[in-house]
């Protein structure tokens, strides 16, 4: 890899570049800081994503973010299933992934969308409309 490419591709900042060569400077090759800070910043990336859309569905629900994450309450299950089904539609994380960072685990995540899948088949008017608000706050945002 060049560094000289890297460094004038202004996608990494200077703090990156000096993260990378202290890496390569306790050991690791080049190329393997270069993959870690890549792998780092991918992480990032999802989490943002993650993030933006609890986010949202904590706003427009009116429930706290820890809530949703950890509440039992049936009301806010429902919540955390609708974030499970906007984190699935919205991106192209995994349900693993997505499970990681709800604290659930990812055949959960699966469940959760199917379940919200057939309450959108059946019109159930409750959770429509909650869908619809997330949706057009999530289209404010863009």
């Amino acid at each position: 890899m060049d560094f000289r490419r890297i460094q004038n591709s202004g996608f990494y900042s200077k703090s990156d570049l000096k993260f990378i060569h202290l890496l390569s400077m306790r050991g690791l090759s080049f190329e393997e800081s270069f993959r870690l800070i890549l792998k780092e910043k991918a992480l990032t990336r999802v989490n943002n994503n993650l993030n933006e859309i609890l986010k949202i569905v904590s706003v427009v629900s009116r429930i706290g973010k820890k809530e949703i994450l950890s509440s039992k309450k049936y009301d806010v299950v429902r919540i955390r299933q609708i974030l499970c089904y906007l984190c699935r539609e919205k991106t192209d994380i995994s349900q693993d992934k997505i499970g990681k960072f709800i604290g659930i685990h990812g055949t959960t995540v699966r469940l959760s969308c199917d379940q919200i899948k057939k309450d959108i088949e059946v019109g159930e008017p409750k959770t429509i409309k909650l869908l619809k608000q997330i949706k057009e706050e999530m289209h404010k945002i863009k």
